[in-house]
């Protein structure tokens, strides 16, 4: 991925996804008002689903009952990898991974101005996440985007939201694309389960590495 030309860039770029999928919840609690439901997303559409929350609380507006987010990027700038997160990406396991520089352009990329690079709306990570409903992560095990998986999951945490927090063990990013894999039957079980048996007390994480 080339490096993003200074200034502003053209074409789709934030806030239109954005708002796509906040006119999209919007609709349907406007449909079925005083109902329950769920946002969720992988990767990216992780993030979207996060910030859509963050904008709908800010707006006052109807917000989700529920988040799933599975291995997302939530902040502009990748954070630093922790110890156990960078014991599973050495080796072979490194190829094809993000790096910083990398995050940092597709982030750009999304972004289109350097000023929505701060916009926690745009990468909710850092931001005021307070009031946010319950919410299951699921991160694949190897992968460098952990890194900013399990800082928005301590910052939710921090802000009182109920989180359970699961890594996906030998996943990579990306698992739930291949419905064919066991990785992708283990992360549908997670959700089936987070779903019918309910979530722990706010304030509070479960948090565990599947066996």
């Amino acid at each position: 991925m080339k490096k993003p030309k200074p200034g502003d860039m053209p074409g789709i770029r934030y806030p239109v996804p954005l708002d796509d999928v906040v006119d999209v919840t919007t609709a349907i609690s406007q449909r079925a008002p005083h109902q329950r439901f769920l946002i969720g997303g992988a990767s990216a559409g992780a993030c979207l689903a996060a910030a859509a929350t963050l904008r709908l609380r800010d707006e006052k507006n109807e917000g989700p009952d529920r988040l799933v987010l599975a291995y997302g990027t939530f902040h502009a700038a990748l954070p630093a990898l922790a110890p156990e997160v960078k014991a599973r990406v050495r080796g072979r396991y490194g190829i094809a991974q993000a790096n910083p520089a990398t995050v940092e352009r597709m982030n750009r990329n999304y972004a289109g101005s350097l000023e929505a690079m701060s916009d926690f709306q745009a990468f909710p990570g850092g931001g005021d996440l307070s009031d946010f409903p319950p919410t299951l992560m699921l991160d694949a095990d190897r992968d460098t985007f952990r890194a900013s998986g399990q800082a928005f999951r301590d910052e939710l945490v921090a802000a009182g939201t109920a989180v359970e927090y699961r890594v996906v063990t030998d996943s990579r990013h990306g698992f739930f694309d291949k419905p064919e894999t066991p990785t992708f039957a283990e992360g549908i079980r997670r959700i089936h389960a987070w779903l019918d048996h309910g979530v722990i007390e706010p304030g509070n994480l479960a948090s565990s590495k599947d066996k």
